[in-house]
C-alpha cells in the first residue's frame, strides 16, 4: 500500500505519542486547517480494515463533549513500519479495542500535551534520546516472575514502596552533557497529594533508585507540571494549585537540601514558553522563576 505524505504523519505521531486528539495534532503542526485534518482522519479511519481507529468518550457534565482520541491499529502500525523500514516490535497499538483511560482521560491528555512541548522545544536545547509515560509497560501478565508481570515502564522501586511517576525521560544539552528528569502532571487543587509524591520523590533521591535504574550516576530533577482542571461546573487554572503545592514545600524545612531537584510549572506556562517558564523553592524558602529554565542550578 502506497501512503500519503499527509496519512504518513499522522501515523509516524501516533507511533511516537500513542493517543492524540484531533487538536493536538493540530498542535503538533501536522496542519493548519481543522478540516483538512479532520478529512485525512477520516479516511484514515474508514473501510474494513482503518489504519487508525478513535475512541469517543462522549459529554462530560461540564467540558461538554469530549475531543476524540486516536491510536494507531496494528494495519496501521505494518503499514507504516513498511513505509518506513522500521521494526514492528517499536511501533505500538493497542491490542483491545474498548474505551481506554476513561476515567483517566484529562490526566493522561495533559501527560501528552506536556510530551508535545518538550518535543516542540528540544531542538533549542539539545536532544531527547527516550521518553517513557506512565501508560507505557513493559512485561507480561503471563510471566511467573513478579519482576517480570506487566507493569510500567516508569515503575521504580523502592525499599518502602514503588513510585510510578506520569513520566521519565533523558534530555540532553547543546553540549552534550545528559540530564534526567521524572515528571508528575497534576489535575486538581490536592496540595495534601502532591506533598506526598514530593516525599516519594525525596525517598527515591536518597536511595538513588531511579538514576540507578535508568542508568545515570548523578540525582534527576522531578518536574511538577499542573494543568487547568475543572471544579464543579467551573475551569479553573492551574496557577493557584502551582503556587500552593511550592508554599507547601517552601514549609517544610527538613527538605531544603532536596529543594533544588524539584522545579514547577503548568501546561498553559509551558505553551507559552518551554524553555523559561519554570519556578523552584530556593535555600532561603523564596518562590522564583529558575534563570536557566529546566537546568537551573539554583541559588
Amino acid at each position: 500500500m502506497i501512503i500519503s505524505d499527509s496519512h504518513l504523519r499522522v501515523l509516524e505521531h501516533l507511533a511516537a505519542y500513542r493517543y492524540l486528539t484531533p487538536q493536538q495534532f493540530l498542535r503538533l503542526g501536522v496542519s493548519d486547517s481543522r478540516q483538512w485534518l479532520w478529512r485525512v482522519l477520516r479516511q484514515l479511519e474508514s473501510g474494513e480494515r482503518p489504519l487508525i481507529r478513535k475512541i469517543e468518550y462522549g459529554v462530560h457534565p461540564a467540558a461538554g463533549k469530549l475531543p476524540k482520541v486516536n491510536h494507531l491499529t496494528k494495519r496501521g502500525a505494518e503499514e507504516l513500519c513498511d513505509a518506513c523500514g522500521r521494526d514492528p516490535a517499536t511501533v505500538f497499538y493497542p491490542k483491545q479495542q474498548t474505551n481506554l483511560f476513561r476515567n483517566d482521560y484529562f490526566h493522561r491528555t495533559a501527560t501528552i500535551d506536556f510530551q508535545i512541548e518538550l518535543a516542540r522545544s528540544v531542538g533549542a536545547v539539545g536532544a531527547l534520546p527516550w521518553f517513557h509515560a506512565y501508560f507505557h509497560k513493559q512485561g507480561s501478565n503471563r510471566s511467573a516472575l513478579p519482576t517480570s508481570r506487566l507493569q510500567a515502564v516508569t515503575k521504580v522501586k523502592l525499599e518502602r514502596f514503588s513510585i510510578i511517576p506520569d513520566g521519565i525521560f533523558r534530555l540532553d544539552t547543546a553540549d552534550g552533557s545528559p540530564w534526567l528528569f521524572a515528571l508528575e502532571v497534576k489535575n486538581g487543587a490536592d496540595t495534601g497529594a502532591a506533598l506526598q509524591q514530593i516525599e516519594g520523590h525525596i525517598e527515591a533521591l536518597e536511595e538513588g533508585a531511579v538514576s540507578s535504574q535508568f542508568g545515570f550516576s548523578k540525582a534527576y530533577r522531578a518536574l511538577f507540571v499542573f494543568s487547568e482542571y475543572w471544579h464543579g461546573m467551573q475551569r479553573l487554572p492551574a496557577d493557584n494549585p502551582m503556587y500552593a503545592a511550592m508554599r507547601a514545600l517552601a514549609e517544610r524545612r527538613d527538605w531544603s537540601e532536596f529543594w533544588p531537584c524539584f522545579a514547577f510549572s503548568t501546561i498553559e506556562r509551558l505553551q507559552r514558553d518551554f524553555a523559561s517558564e519554570w519556578y523552584y523553592v530556593r535555600p532561603s524558602g523564596v518562590i522564583e522563576q529558575g534563570r536557566a529554565g529546566l537546568f537551573d542550578a539554583g541559588g
